[in-house]
């Protein structure tokens, strides 16, 4: 059989004839044979008085698409011209031969084609039929699949991973917000105060699990202190004003005499969580730390008298509750702690941002 990537061989010495092909991959009738131009033996050949129409058919028949098949061999056959029957030196009964093949393949061809057709419509409905979609067009197997998911905390007897659990990036830049607020700042203020007297209480869960992009880029140049006087404490100090930690702030700058105090108020909240990770070694932390030198000249970061609740603190608890639960990676899920909060800031930053309500009530 002839492929579309076998050469054509013409010999110039014999018949001449006006055939026209059609390039499969073309709108439009290349002449690859013109006039002085004629069909090898591959093509056409003469035997007993016949035409072997058979070749050329299949010549145009050999294509990857079965519906390309089917048209191109219509094309061919709609051009097949017999006006140069004359030039090609074919009698009567030859004619009557040729007319007789094409008409017989074009009927082949549309019946084929019919039976295509049909086969791909049945197809297309059994498809259909085992992929229903609704009136927007959504598959309903997949819908179905995406109602199953359950949001909310899992019961302590459900043992499934869910794709968004605690090793989750944001899962861990909730974690570190909150040991940073609701623990580091409290003990590393108290632990500094003359008389460790100095109690600020927590901040509330929706100022911790605000994880919205503006938001946090921005209080990562505010004061501590501005932090804390403007947002309101948990509500589990039922006892207590809301702006609890606003009342003690002010207390503390209209005394004046906490001064260690004063200066972590004044530090802001990047240049503070930088001491609260000052134990990972990261070189930009040291050189920042160096820069800081005359702010917090005074405040212990060697631990002599205390050792604070900072992220060594965090890890240590980590290990210890990993110790007992063999089926979970403790390591894993600490290098990724340690990595976050190296490029705390830096992870919002690249966060996309979107539109929510501010966290300052």
């Amino acid at each position: 059989m002839i492929s579309f990537g076998d050469e054509l061989n013409f010999d110039t010495n014999s018949y001449n004839n006006s055939f026209y092909i059609f390039d499969e991959y073309e709108n439009n009738v290349n002449p690859l044979f013109q006039e002085e131009t004629l069909l090898n033996n591959d093509l056409y050949k003469k035997e007993e008085n016949l035409f072997d129409l058979d070749k050329i058919i299949k010549y145009y028949g050999n294509t990857d698409s079965q519906t390309n098949n089917y048209n191109n061999k219509l094309l061919y056959l709609e051009e097949f011209s017999l006006e140069n029957d004359k030039k090609m030196n074919l009698n009567d009964n030859e004619i009557h031969y040729l007319n007789h093949k094409v008409k017989k393949e074009k009927d082949e061809i549309f019946e084929n084609k019919k039976i295509m057709d049909k086969k791909s419509k049945q197809k297309n409905n059994i498809s259909n039929f085992n992929n229903p979609k609704d009136s927007d067009g959504i598959n309903l197997e997949e819908k179905k699949e995406k109602q199953k998911v359950k949001y909310g905390r899992k019961k302590k007897n459900d043992t499934t991973e869910g794709q968004h659990n605690k090793y989750s990036e944001d899962n861990i830049i909730n974690k570190l917000k909150g040991e940073f607020f609701n623990n580091f700042i409290r003990d590393f203020i108290q632990k500094h105060s003359e008389n460790n007297n100095i109690y600020l209480k927590k901040l509330p869960r929706e100022f911790i699990s605000d994880l919205n992009k503006q938001n946090n880029e921005r209080l990562w140049k505010m004061k501590i202190s501005d932090i804390l006087q403007n947002q309101t404490i948990s509500t589990k100090y039922k006892t207590f004003d809301k702006y609890e930690n606003r009342k003690i702030i002010n207390q503390i700058y209209k005394e004046n005499k906490e001064i260690k105090v004063i200066k972590i108020l004044e530090l802001t909240f990047e240049e503070l969580f930088i001491i609260f990770r000052r134990k990972l070694n990261d070189p930009k932390d040291k050189k920042k730390l160096e820069e800081m030198k005359d702010k917090i000249e005074g405040i212990d970061l060697d631990e002599n008298y205390n050792e604070y609740e900072d992220i060594e603190d965090l890890i240590n608890g980590i290990k210890k509750k990993y110790k007992n639960k063999k089926n979970e990676n403790g390591e894993e899920y600490i290098k990724k702690l340690k990595n976050l909060c190296l490029r705390y800031n830096n992870w919002f930053n690249l966060k996309i941002g979107r539109n929510s309500q501010k966290f300052n009530n």
